[in-house]
């Protein structure tokens, strides 16, 4: 399980934007919709993955009982499923129609946003660095960041 919640808009390989996104090296990925995130919905997040077994189990735990499943356009099929919703308990996890509202449009915008933040990190990052106190780490050159918040060392 890849945990992608701080790091939409990071990309992973040659330290380019045309390098896979962090969530796509693993088997499944947990992504945050939480304040602050690169995706903001105030709340919430969600699970990715390919894997049909595994999200038929998420898919269970989310809420998908007593043939609710067949209602979701991205679950495999029934057959996946299996009996896993007499197997595995209920949490009610699923994601509200406002708080997916709120994030689909974002979406689209990751990439500029992204532009945009690494602009002002970089610009941060070179002012801060020039103090003698303060150290920002060097980033890792495999690595496309999103500069939507930086760290430094006193």
């Amino acid at each position: 399980l890849e945990d992608c919640a701080p790091s939409i808009g990071v990309r992973f390989g040659a330290g380019t934007a045309t390098c896979p996104h962090t969530g796509h090296h693993g088997l499944a990925c947990a992504i945050s919709s939480q304040s602050y995130k690169m995706l903001n919905s105030g709340e919430g997040g969600f699970f990715l993955t390919d894997d049909g077994p595994m999200a038929a189990k998420v898919a269970v735990y989310a809420g998908a009982y007593e043939g609710l499943s067949e209602k979701h356009i991205t679950v495999p099929p029934k057959e996946v499923f299996g009996d896993l919703p007499n197997q595995l308990p209920n949490y009610s996890l699923r994601m509200s129609s406002l708080t997916a509202a709120v994030v689909r449009p974002q979406i689209p915008t990751i990439e500029e946003r992204v532009e945009k933040y690494n602009a002002r990190y970089y610009m941060m990052e070179e002012r801060l660095n020039k103090h003698p106190l303060i150290e920002v780490p060097k980033q890792n050159a495999k690595v496309r960041i999103c500069g939507d918040s930086i760290q430094f060392n006193l």
